[in-house]
């Protein structure tokens, strides 16, 4: 005599605001098979490079009394099941990845449990386990479609990046003089010289940030925009200066006894043109399309904004400052529903 089969499927609906959610679980049998009590999990998982973390939100009933799959046919369980008042919405990076796991859990009757074989047959990950109960999986992803970015107003400064250019001169140059003055190997020279260089680029990147003075930038929120308004205490100029935005994802591996971090730009905004840096400037820079590329910090994971301008100094240096600032979603309207698809 063959075994029974048991096909099980999960289906996320729809949510009707921003923490409940619906959906339902999908049985059919070539047998009629009892099933005592179905429990479904609702997980939420990042992944990635670097320590996976699985939290568990919340865990729901399906059924609380004895049901009937009848052979042949189909039957549906409708459920609804709730979450924080503002979920992390789903998210699929180039190092990290977040999303959400339905698990259902079916405890089968002691007397029609030995019908069944290992025979969950659906594209869903199923399996049985031996205290008569069977699982199923279906991972699906939630998007906030009724939010919009809004930028944190106010005033941000910015700070000059290292510019490796210097040392690397710094260092020829000291290459040179230790060719030239001293014509044996010398450990303790070496020594020197390395430090030389590294107290030389300390004052050499102390010195430029002096001579720029304070940059600042005001931001203000504008409906599918932002206006961005650079402000200097000091006059310089810079050669073909551009100002833009970029949206960075960074995320930190901790596993093993070496920490390590991957820092990948995901977005670049269109580059404006600074044509007078000697006079404050004012632009407006649409919000990215992405909804998924909200300000974010979540462990060893963070996804940031930040304003750069990038330039040329009178001496062929090249300049980059950088400013990190704030962008979340904002509801449209109250109580309307994120959209969870499949």
């Amino acid at each position: 005599m063959s075994s029974a089969t048991l096909q099980a499927e999960v289906f996320i609906n729809q949510t009707h605001d921003g923490r409940a959610s619906s959906g339902y679980l999908e049985l059919v049998s070539s047998e009629n098979i009892l099933i005592d009590s179905i429990l479904a999990d609702i997980h939420f998982e990042a992944r990635g490079r670097m320590r996976g973390q699985k939290e568990t939100l919340t865990t729901f009933p399906i059924i609380v009394e004895p049901t009937l799959v009848k052979a042949h046919e189909e039957t549906i369980l409708p459920f609804t099941f709730f979450l924080d008042d503002a979920p992390i919405q789903s998210y699929h990076g180039r190092n990290v990845s977040f999303s959400y796991t339905c698990e259902v859990t079916m405890q089968v009757h002691k007397d029609d449990f030995k019908k069944l074989g290992l025979s969950l047959f659906s594209s869903v990950k199923s399996f049985m386990t031996s205290d008569r109960r069977l699982r199923t999986l279906k991972k699906f992803d939630i998007k906030d479609t009724n939010s919009s970015f809004k930028v944190r107003e106010g005033t941000y400064d910015f700070s000059l990046k290292k510019n490796y250019g210097i040392s690397v001169i710094l260092a020829f140059l000291l290459f040179l003089l230790y060719v030239l003055f001293v014509p044996e190997m010398n450990v303790a020279y070496l020594v020197l010289g390395i430090v030389v260089l590294i107290i030389t680029t300390i004052i050499t990147q102390a010195l430029m940030e002096s001579s720029l003075r304070k940059i600042a930038m005001k931001l203000e929120h504008e409906g599918d925009n932002f206006r961005c308004t650079v402000d200097k205490t000091k006059k310089f100029t810079l050669k073909e200066p551009t100002l833009f935005y970029e949206i960075i994802e960074k995320v930190t591996d901790r596993r093993g006894t070496k920490t390590s971090t991957s820092i990948e730009t995901v977005y670049i905004s269109e580059r404006k043109s600074l044509n007078n840096f000697r006079k404050n400037a004012e632009f407006s820079f649409p919000y990215v399309n992405n909804p998924d590329l909200a300000t974010l910090e979540l462990d060893d994971v963070a996804i940031f904004w930040q304003m750069t301008i990038t330039g040329t100094t009178s001496l062929g240096l090249k300049l980059k400052l950088t400013s990190k600032f704030p962008v979340k979603k904002e509801k449209l309207v109250d109580d309307k529903e994120a959209l969870v698809t499949l």
